[in-house]
């Protein structure tokens, strides 16, 4: 975690936990977490990649910093975790991978599109990753939920407003007013469920909002390629 004073305090109860320091932009802190793991537990079986925060803002708020300070975390972040713990893995030809993306990978939300184009590229390096991986005996499943109710909407980082965009952050409301949330302890047990089997998924869909969503935006989509096809042919 990044702050250990906010753990919660069962965690020190529990004889097959241990609860450390780490932020995944600094490699150093990984490192030592996984040192930390090592000497307790011994191997390395799995890794849930789940550290990322959301950037509220239309694309003209959203400064430059802004950006980069969510890919340092959203994406940077993913490569220096999976970077850290890939040589073990692949040393022994096992374990398995699981990396937190976004539906939002798929279909981007007024004001958070920066965040969803963030979750996009987790997508990208995850598919590759699982392709690089597949030879070596390490599984790579690329977890996407869609909305929960969490401490996440507390830590979203927010652009100045450009009052122009009122009706685009109405829109969003709206969306996030009708929204069907996930429930978490269900959806934390899927994933337990899917972690380590011989034969895991490699996209594993969570809150099944989610999904409704993305199939009905890549249906929309592919109707659009058709309809521009005729187009299209006239490139080759």
């Amino acid at each position: 975690m990044r702050n250990v004073a906010a753990a919660n305090p069962r965690f020190a109860e529990l004889e097959n936990t241990v609860v450390t320091s780490i932020d995944v932009t600094d490699r150093p802190s990984i490192d030592a977490a996984l040192a930390l793991t090592g000497e307790k537990f011994g191997q390395l079986d799995a890794l849930l990649n789940v550290a990322g925060y959301g950037q509220v803002g239309a694309i003209e708020e959203v400064t430059p910093a802004q950006l980069r300070a969510e890919y340092e975390t959203n994406v940077v972040g993913v490569l220096n975790v999976v970077q850290a713990v890939l040589p073990q893995f692949r040393a022994r030809r096992g374990g398995h991978i699981l990396v937190v993306g976004s539906m939002s990978a798929h279909l981007s939300f007024p004001t958070m599109t920066v965040y969803a184009s963030s979750k996009a590229a987790v997508r990208s390096l995850v598919e590759g990753l699982q392709m690089e991986c597949e030879p070596l005996g390490v599984k790579i499943t690329l977890v996407e939920p869609a909305g929960y109710m969490t401490k996440f909407f507390d830590n979203v980082k927010t652009a100045e407003r450009i009052d122009a965009y009122d009706d685009t952050y109405a829109r969003m409301q709206t969306i996030f007013d009708n929204a069907h949330f996930g429930n978490i302890p269900k959806s934390m047990g899927a994933v337990a469920d899917i972690t380590g089997i011989d034969q895991p998924p490699q996209h594993f869909a969570i809150n099944t909002d989610g999904l409704t969503w993305v199939r009905d935006t890549q249906a929309a989509r592919l109707a659009e390629y058709a309809k521009w096809e005729h187009i299209t042919k006239e490139t080759d």
